[in-house]
C-alpha cells in the first residue's frame, strides 16, 4: 500500500471503491472531506453512524458515488439537498430515518439518475411517494406500511403511473404497473 488516508482514526487505501464506516461515532465530520481523495469511490455506507448534515456535505463532494447508504443516521430533510451534487447517484438507502419527511422529496425528485430508493421506516408517506412519479429511471422503491401512511388503492394508482418501478411494501408484497402481488 503506497499512500494512505486517515479518517476517524482508520487508515484507508485511496484506491478503494467502497467506503464502509466501521465506526458509529464520527469524531470530526470535517475529516470526511478526505473522501474526495478516493478517485475510484463509487459506494459509501454510513449505516448506524452519527453522520449529520455537515458530514453529508463532504460526502456529496465525491462526484463518483453511485451507491449511498444513509440508513439510521442524523441527516435532515434540508441536509439531503446536497445530494444534487452527486450526478451518478443511482442507489439511495434512507431507511431508519424517521426524521425524514415528505419535505425531503423536493430534493429526491432532483436526482434523475435514481434507480433504487429505500424510504422504509422514514416519515415519507403516500403523498411524498406520489411526487416521486417524475423519476422515470426509478426501478425499485422500498416502503413500510404502518398506521395508515399508505393506502392500497393509492399504491395501486401510484404504481400504474410508474409502470417500470416495483414498489416493495415490506412484509406485504409488491406493486408493479398497477397490479399487486402479496397479502394486504
Amino acid at each position: 500500500m503506497g499512500s494512505v488516508v486517515r479518517i476517524n482514526g482508520e487508515t484507508l487505501d485511496p484506491s478503494i471503491r467502497h467506503f464502509s464506516s466501521s465506526f458509529r461515532d464520527i469524531a470530526d465530520m470535517e475529516e470526511l472531506r478526505q473522501l474526495q481523495l478516493f478517485p475510484e469511490l463509487t459506494s459509501a455506507d454510513f449505516t448506524a453512524t452519527n453522520l449529520d448534515d455537515v458530514g453529508l456535505v463532504h460526502v456529496s463532494r465525491v462526484a463518483t458515488l453511485a451507491n449511498l447508504c444513509l440508513q439510521e443516521t442524523r441527516v435532515s430533510n434540508d441536509g439531503l439537498a446536497c445530494l444534487v451534487n452527486l450526478p451518478r447517484l443511482q442507489h439511495l438507502r434512507l431507511k431508519d430515518n424517521p426524521q425524514l419527511t415528505n419535505a425531503c422529496v423536493r430534493t429526491l425528485v432532483r436526482l434523475p439518475g435514481l434507480t433504487d430508493l429505500g424510504i422504509h421506516e422514514t416519515s415519507i408517506d403516500e403523498a411524498g411517494l406520489r411526487e416521486l412519479v417524475v423519476l422515470d429511471r426509478l426501478e425499485d422503491v422500498c416502503i413500510q406500511v404502518w398506521e395508515g401512511n399508505y393506502s392500497f388503492d393509492g399504491l395501486l394508482e401510484i404504481s400504474s403511473k410508474m409502470p417500470g418501478c416495483r414498489i416493495l411494501a415490506k412484509g406485504q408484497g409488491e406493486f408493479l404497473a398497477g397490479k399487486f402481488d402479496g397479502t394486504w
